[in-house]
This record gives C-alpha cells, sequence and structure tokens, in this order.
C-alpha cells in the first residue's frame, strides 16, 4: 500500500465525520424526543465508527486476518491480559482524577443518562458492543495501516493520541488514550486484537458494573447519591487533590507492572523481541529471532514514513473545537 499514513488519516476523518454526523442526527430526534434514547444513540455511534473502516477494507481488497487480527492466544495470555486490566485501573483513575480539576466526570454525566434502563442492555452496549466497534477501528483497521510505515511505536502512539481525542472531552481523553496506548502494545505483543478486547470490555464493563451498583445502593436510600455528593460541595479541588496524591503510588506501581505483565505475555506468543525493539526507552541490543517468533517485515518501499499527514491534523483540530469550543457556544447560546 502506498502513501498508508495518508490513507489511515483520510480513514480516521471519515470515522470522525461518520460519528458526528449520526450523533447530530439523533440529537436532532431527541429534541423531538424520538430516536430511542441514549442506549440506540451510543450503538448508532459506535457503528458509525467501524462502517467506514469495513468500506475501506473491502474497497481495497484488504485481507481480513491482517487488518482485523483475531488469532487465537495462549491460556496464559488471555489471564495476563485480565491481570494488565486490573493493574491499570488505578492509572486510569488518577487521570480521571486530574482531568477533573478542568472538567466535571463526563462519564458520570453519561451512566446517569442511562439510569433505569436494564443493567444487562447497559453492559451491552456500553462495556461490549462499544469496545467491540472501537477496537476494530483502532487497533484493527487504523493500526494495521500505520504500522505500514514502518514506524511501529509512532503508530502505537499515533492511534493512542486518536483514540483520546475521538472522545471530545478533557475528562474521558487522559485515560481513554492510556487504554488506546497499552491495548495497542498488546497487539504489537501477541499480534492479536483479543487481549486489547479483554482489557478495553473488562475496563468499561467495571464501569458500568460500578455505576450500576451505585444506582441500586441510591434505590434502596432513596436518595441519587451521585447527585448529593455533587451538590454537597465535597468534590473541591483540594478533595482532588487527596485523592490524586493516594492514587499516586498505585498508579506508578501499577504502570510499571503493567509492561512486567506486557512483556510476559510477549514472550509466551514468541513476540518478545518484537516488542522490545519497537519501545524506545528500552536499550537493544543486537537480537536474534526468538523460536517461533513471528516477526514481520515490511516491503521495503513501505518502510519509514510518517504516520501524520494533513487529513489527520485537520481530524485533530475537529476534536480539538468539539472539545474546546463546540460546548461553550452551546452553553452560550442555551441549547
Amino acid at each position: 500500500m502506498r502513501n498508508p499514513g495518508k490513507k489511515m488519516n483520510g480513514l480516521f476523518l471519515a470515522m470522525l465525520l461518520s460519528y458526528l454526523l449520526v450523533s447530530a442526527a439523533f440529537a436532532l430526534l431527541a429534541l423531538r424526543n424520538i430516536g430511542g434514547g441514549v442506549i440506540v444513540a451510543l450503538i448508532a455511534g459506535e457503528l458509525a465508527v467501524v462502517l467506514p473502516g469495513l468500506v475501506f477494507l473491502l474497497l481495497f481488497r484488504c485481507d481480513l486476518s491482517e487488518w482485523i487480527p483475531l488469532k487465537a492466544v495462549r491460556f496464559s495470555t488471555i489471564v495476563f491480559s485480565v491481570l494488565l486490566t486490573v493493574l491499570l485501573q488505578p492509572l486510569l483513575y488518577f487521570l480521571n482524577i486530574i482531568s477533573q480539576f478542568f472538567i466535571k466526570n463526563v462519564a458520570a454525566d453519561l451512566f446517569a443518562q442511562t439510569e433505569g434502563i436494564p443493567g444487562p442492555v447497559q453492559v451491552l452496549s456500553i462495556a461490549i458492543i462499544g469496545p467491540l466497534c472501537e477496537e476494530i477501528s483502532f487497533r484493527g483497521i487504523l493500526l494495521s495501516g500505520f504500522r505500514r510505515t514502518g514506524r511501529y511505536f509512532a503508530a502505537v502512539l499515533w492511534t493512542a493520541f486518536l483514540f483520546g481525542l475521538f472522545h471530545m472531552n478533557l475528562n474521558q481523553f487522559g485515560y481513554a488514550m492510556m487504554i488506546g496506548f497499552f491495548c495497542a502494545l498488546t497487539v504489537e505483543a501477541t499480534g492479536s486484537m483479543i487481549p486489547a478486547l479483554i482489557i478495553h470490555i473488562g475496563t468499561n464493563g467495571y464501569n458500568v458494573l460500578q455505576a450500576l451498583a451505585l444506582q441500586e445502593i441510591s434505590k434502596l436510600s432513596g436518595e441519587d447519591l451521585a447527585s448529593a455528593v455533587e451538590q454537597s460541595g465535597m468534590i473541591t479541588p483540594d478533595f482532588l487533590l487527596k485523592i490524586a496524591a493516594v492514587m499516586l503510588i498505585p498508579a506508578v506501581g501499577g504502570t510499571v507492572l503493567a509492561f512486567v505483565v506486557l512483556i510476559a505475555m510477549a514472550k509466551r506468543e514468541g513476540r518478545k523481541e518484537h516488542l522490545l525493539r519497537i519501545l524506545p526507552f528500552i536499550k537493544k541490543p543486537a537480537l536474534q529471532p526468538e523460536e517461533g517468533s513471528v516477526e514481520e517485515r515490511l516491503p521495503e518501499e513501505e518502510q519509514k514514513s510518517s504516520v501524520i499527514s494533513a487529513t489527520g491534523i485537520i481530524g485533530v483540530l475537529i476534536c480539538v473545537f468539539m472539545i474546546f469550543f463546540f460546548e461553550r457556544m452551546l452553553q452560550i447560546l442555551g441549547l
């Protein structure tokens, strides 16, 4: 494929515009009290993200096994993936707390909108359908395409950055980017999207179950606990600073252990040397391929091109506009 970076950035822009178009359509329907509610809108938005990628694969006659790598992994890799999910939670929570110095908890607002919707429906839509569509799009199609530039770690970073921006709010940007970063590294470590799916579904599922538990406690107590805490003025900058300080050591420790688990996972899948070669912060000896290794080589003409292009910058600017200006404009207009 010629100009893989340019093509993938163009695809990201198409995914972004598709998502914004569908979201705008459902927002207009909601103003007329039609459209099926927040869950239908969420699912439609996720399908709008994945559809341009599937059309791209069809038009360019791409091998699905290469672009959406779902090859089987060892049972130990699945266990490592679950462990990695647990180890990352302190870091994600820490980043969430830091973001709340600047913006409210957007995810909490989303779960407030889903109150009253059956738990299984929330789990299916938020914890399964959402991650599946996003992993196919970002850790599948986009990452596979950007890797064809020959800049593996740059592809990991760029797709993680785009994934964080795609949420289009500062609250979710940091921890979504970190999820994207580690999910992309698991694809490099294993050659499969399965660990990334486990991490993403596990993280979203944990948050959904946490929200459902809070909703049940609120019902039993007869009081909306989340609203009561917000209205009480407990969540002050000083309070957030104390929580962030408490979470700092678990976040750092969990992240270090996550890299240890990641390397162990790569070793089990015969891709340890590949993973070590692409990590810029690890000193690399002259490595020889391990027995059973599945190292990948790109055609010489497709190596070492840029992962960033004009279309990618346009997509980034649109996301930044949505983050910093669009919501403020709606507030000014009273919408």
